[in-house]
Protein backbone atom coordinates (compact mmCIF):
# COMPACT_ATOMS: atom_id res chain seq x y z
CA UNK A 1 0.00 0.00 0.00
CA UNK A 2 1.06 3.56 -0.64
CA UNK A 3 1.19 6.15 2.12
CA UNK A 4 -0.51 9.52 2.29
CA UNK A 5 2.91 11.18 2.08
CA UNK A 6 3.75 9.33 -1.13
CA UNK A 7 0.46 10.33 -2.76
CA UNK A 8 0.73 13.93 -1.61
CA UNK A 9 4.30 14.13 -2.91
CA UNK A 10 3.33 12.76 -6.33
CA UNK A 11 0.48 15.25 -6.65
CA UNK A 12 2.60 18.26 -5.72
CA UNK A 13 5.52 17.22 -7.93
CA UNK A 14 3.28 16.86 -10.98
CA UNK A 15 2.05 20.40 -10.21
CA UNK A 16 5.70 21.55 -10.06
CA UNK A 17 5.28 22.64 -6.44
CA UNK A 18 7.10 20.00 -4.31
CA UNK A 19 6.77 22.07 -1.13
CA UNK A 20 3.04 22.67 -1.64
CA UNK A 21 3.28 26.39 -1.01
CA UNK A 22 0.70 27.28 -3.65
CA UNK A 23 -2.00 24.90 -2.41
CA UNK A 24 -3.85 24.93 0.90
CA UNK A 25 -4.24 21.81 2.99
CA UNK A 26 -8.00 22.05 2.43
CA UNK A 27 -7.61 22.07 -1.36
CA UNK A 28 -5.25 19.08 -1.25
CA UNK A 29 -7.80 17.23 0.87
CA UNK A 30 -10.61 18.14 -1.55
CA UNK A 31 -8.55 16.97 -4.52
CA UNK A 32 -7.77 13.59 -2.99
CA UNK A 33 -11.37 13.16 -1.82
CA UNK A 34 -12.65 13.90 -5.33
CA UNK A 35 -10.16 11.42 -6.74
CA UNK A 36 -11.40 8.72 -4.37
CA UNK A 37 -14.87 9.12 -5.86
CA UNK A 38 -13.65 9.38 -9.47
CA UNK A 39 -11.85 5.99 -9.39
CA UNK A 40 -14.93 4.05 -8.21
CA UNK A 41 -16.30 3.07 -11.67
CA UNK A 42 -12.95 1.34 -12.34
CA UNK A 43 -11.81 0.21 -8.89
CA UNK A 44 -14.56 0.14 -6.26
CA UNK A 45 -14.15 -1.42 -2.84
CA UNK A 46 -15.93 -4.82 -2.61
CA UNK A 47 -17.93 -5.53 0.53
CA UNK A 48 -20.29 -8.25 1.83
CA UNK A 49 -22.75 -7.18 4.53
CA UNK A 50 -24.66 -9.69 6.68
CA UNK A 51 -26.16 -7.27 9.19
CA UNK A 52 -28.42 -5.08 7.04
CA UNK A 53 -30.93 -7.57 5.65
CA UNK A 54 -31.98 -9.46 8.77
CA UNK A 55 -35.65 -10.40 9.07
CA UNK A 56 -38.09 -9.64 11.85
CA UNK A 57 -41.11 -11.28 10.19
CA UNK A 58 -42.68 -8.09 8.84
CA UNK A 59 -40.08 -5.57 7.65
CA UNK A 60 -39.46 -5.17 3.91
CA UNK A 61 -37.50 -1.88 3.68
CA UNK A 62 -33.94 -1.77 5.02
CA UNK A 63 -31.56 1.18 5.27
CA UNK A 64 -28.44 0.71 3.13
CA UNK A 65 -24.88 0.95 4.51
CA UNK A 66 -23.53 4.51 4.65
CA UNK A 67 -20.50 3.61 2.53
CA UNK A 68 -22.50 1.99 -0.29
CA UNK A 69 -21.62 2.95 -3.86
CA UNK A 70 -23.53 0.31 -5.85
CA UNK A 71 -25.48 -2.84 -4.97
CA UNK A 72 -24.10 -5.88 -6.75
CA UNK A 73 -26.25 -8.77 -5.51
CA UNK A 74 -28.61 -9.94 -2.79
CA UNK A 75 -28.08 -13.57 -1.79
CA UNK A 76 -30.14 -15.82 0.50
CA UNK A 77 -27.57 -16.83 3.08
CA UNK A 78 -29.18 -20.18 3.92
CA UNK A 79 -29.39 -21.46 0.32
CA UNK A 80 -26.99 -19.33 -1.72
CA UNK A 81 -29.78 -18.27 -4.10
CA UNK A 82 -29.04 -15.02 -5.94
CA UNK A 83 -32.20 -12.93 -5.90
CA UNK A 84 -33.24 -10.91 -8.97
CA UNK A 85 -33.69 -7.17 -9.04
CA UNK A 86 -37.34 -6.25 -9.48
CA UNK A 87 -38.39 -5.38 -13.03
CA UNK A 88 -41.16 -2.83 -13.33
CA UNK A 89 -42.92 -3.42 -16.63
CA UNK A 90 -46.42 -4.36 -17.73
CA UNK A 91 -47.22 -7.95 -16.70
CA UNK A 92 -44.51 -8.12 -14.03
CA UNK A 93 -45.22 -8.48 -10.32
CA UNK A 94 -43.79 -6.91 -7.18
CA UNK A 95 -44.95 -7.95 -3.74
CA UNK A 96 -46.18 -11.21 -2.26
CA UNK A 97 -47.04 -12.68 -5.70
CA UNK A 98 -43.54 -12.67 -7.20
CA UNK A 99 -42.42 -16.03 -8.60
CA UNK A 100 -38.83 -16.03 -7.24
CA UNK A 101 -38.12 -16.57 -3.57
CA UNK A 102 -37.94 -12.78 -3.34
CA UNK A 103 -36.74 -9.76 -5.27
CA UNK A 104 -35.49 -6.28 -4.44
CA UNK A 105 -35.50 -2.69 -5.57
CA UNK A 106 -33.52 0.38 -4.51
CA UNK A 107 -36.38 2.49 -3.17
CA UNK A 108 -36.82 4.91 -1.50
CA UNK A 109 -33.50 6.73 -1.64
CA UNK A 110 -31.00 5.16 0.75
CA UNK A 111 -33.08 1.99 1.21
CA UNK A 112 -33.47 -1.43 -0.36
CA UNK A 113 -37.01 -2.83 -0.43
CA UNK A 114 -37.94 -6.51 -0.78
CA UNK A 115 -41.17 -7.91 -2.19
CA UNK A 116 -41.64 -10.21 0.81
CA UNK A 117 -40.62 -9.81 4.45
CA UNK A 118 -37.88 -12.08 5.73
CA UNK A 119 -38.70 -14.59 8.45
CA UNK A 120 -37.57 -13.65 11.93
CA UNK A 121 -33.76 -14.04 12.06
CA UNK A 122 -33.45 -14.89 8.34
CA UNK A 123 -30.42 -13.30 6.69
CA UNK A 124 -29.83 -12.10 3.16
CA UNK A 125 -26.27 -11.19 2.22
CA UNK A 126 -25.82 -7.78 0.62
CA UNK A 127 -22.93 -7.81 -1.85
CA UNK A 128 -21.99 -4.28 -2.83
CA UNK A 129 -19.21 -1.92 -3.78
CA UNK A 130 -18.27 0.81 -1.36
CA UNK A 131 -16.44 4.10 -1.15
CA UNK A 132 -12.80 3.87 -0.10
CA UNK A 133 -12.09 5.38 3.31
CA UNK A 134 -10.20 8.65 3.25
CA UNK A 135 -7.15 9.04 5.52
CA UNK A 136 -8.10 9.76 9.13
CA UNK A 137 -5.38 12.37 9.61
CA UNK A 138 -4.23 14.37 6.60
CA UNK A 139 -1.16 15.47 8.57
CA UNK A 140 0.02 11.89 9.12
CA UNK A 141 2.16 11.33 6.04
CA UNK A 142 2.95 7.78 7.16
CA UNK A 143 -0.69 6.67 7.15
CA UNK A 144 -1.30 3.71 4.85
CA UNK A 145 -3.92 4.41 2.19
CA UNK A 146 -6.78 1.96 1.83
CA UNK A 147 -6.88 2.27 -1.97
CA UNK A 148 -4.74 -0.24 -3.91
CA UNK A 149 -1.40 0.92 -5.25
CA UNK A 150 -2.57 0.32 -8.83
CA UNK A 151 -4.80 3.43 -8.70
CA UNK A 152 -2.21 5.84 -7.29
CA UNK A 153 -1.13 7.23 -10.67
CA UNK A 154 -4.71 7.83 -11.79
CA UNK A 155 -5.56 9.31 -8.41
CA UNK A 156 -2.56 11.63 -8.75
CA UNK A 157 -3.75 12.92 -12.14
CA UNK A 158 -7.31 13.53 -10.94
CA UNK A 159 -6.35 15.25 -7.70
CA UNK A 160 -3.86 17.48 -9.53
CA UNK A 161 -6.51 18.48 -12.08
CA UNK A 162 -8.97 19.25 -9.30
CA UNK A 163 -6.42 21.40 -7.47
CA UNK A 164 -5.80 23.46 -10.63
CA UNK A 165 -9.47 24.23 -11.16
CA UNK A 166 -9.63 27.33 -8.91
CA UNK A 167 -6.75 28.86 -10.89
CA UNK A 168 -8.40 27.91 -14.18
CA UNK A 169 -11.68 29.54 -13.14
CA UNK A 170 -9.85 32.64 -11.88
CA UNK A 171 -7.91 32.97 -15.12
CA UNK A 172 -11.11 32.69 -17.14
CA UNK A 173 -12.73 35.47 -15.11
CA UNK A 174 -9.71 37.76 -15.47
CA UNK A 175 -9.50 37.27 -19.24
CA UNK A 176 -13.17 37.49 -20.13
CA UNK A 177 -12.70 41.12 -21.31
CA UNK A 178 -9.23 40.67 -22.85
CA UNK A 179 -9.12 42.26 -26.31
CA UNK A 180 -5.48 43.18 -26.95
CA UNK A 181 -4.12 41.12 -29.91
CA UNK A 182 -0.78 40.54 -28.19
CA UNK A 183 -2.41 38.90 -25.15
CA UNK A 184 -4.36 36.24 -27.01
CA UNK A 185 -8.11 35.71 -27.08
CA UNK A 186 -10.35 35.83 -24.00
CA UNK A 187 -10.75 32.05 -24.33
CA UNK A 188 -7.00 31.41 -24.04
CA UNK A 189 -6.54 29.71 -20.66
CA UNK A 190 -3.36 27.63 -20.20
CA UNK A 191 -4.42 26.44 -16.74
CA UNK A 192 -7.71 25.16 -18.12
CA UNK A 193 -5.75 23.33 -20.82
CA UNK A 194 -3.62 21.73 -18.09
CA UNK A 195 -6.78 20.57 -16.30
CA UNK A 196 -8.09 19.03 -19.52
CA UNK A 197 -4.75 17.32 -20.17
CA UNK A 198 -4.63 15.84 -16.65
CA UNK A 199 -8.23 14.64 -16.89
CA UNK A 200 -7.41 12.90 -20.18
CA UNK A 201 -4.35 11.32 -18.56
CA UNK A 202 -6.58 10.12 -15.72
CA UNK A 203 -9.00 8.46 -18.15
CA UNK A 204 -6.18 6.74 -20.05
CA UNK A 205 -4.54 5.51 -16.87
CA UNK A 206 -7.74 4.08 -15.39
CA UNK A 207 -8.69 2.42 -18.68
CA UNK A 208 -5.39 0.50 -18.56
CA UNK A 209 -6.44 -1.30 -15.39
CA UNK A 210 -8.24 -4.67 -15.45
CA UNK A 211 -11.97 -4.14 -15.90
CA UNK A 212 -14.02 -4.50 -12.74
CA UNK A 213 -16.35 -7.48 -13.11
CA UNK A 214 -19.60 -6.40 -11.52
CA UNK A 215 -22.39 -8.91 -10.85
CA UNK A 216 -25.49 -9.06 -13.00
CA UNK A 217 -28.61 -7.90 -11.21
Amino acid sequence: MATLGELRGKILRILDDPDGGAYSAELIYDGIDAGYVAILPWVPKPEVDTTTLVGDGSKTAFELPADLFEVQSVIVQATGEVLPRAVFEPGAYHGENVDPTNDWVLFPNGYITLSKPLNNGEVYELWYTAFWQMPDDMNDTNEQLEVPRSVITGLTYYAAAYMLMPSAVGAAELRQFGTRPDTGTPEHNPVRDAVTYLMSAFQREMNRLPEFQGMQT
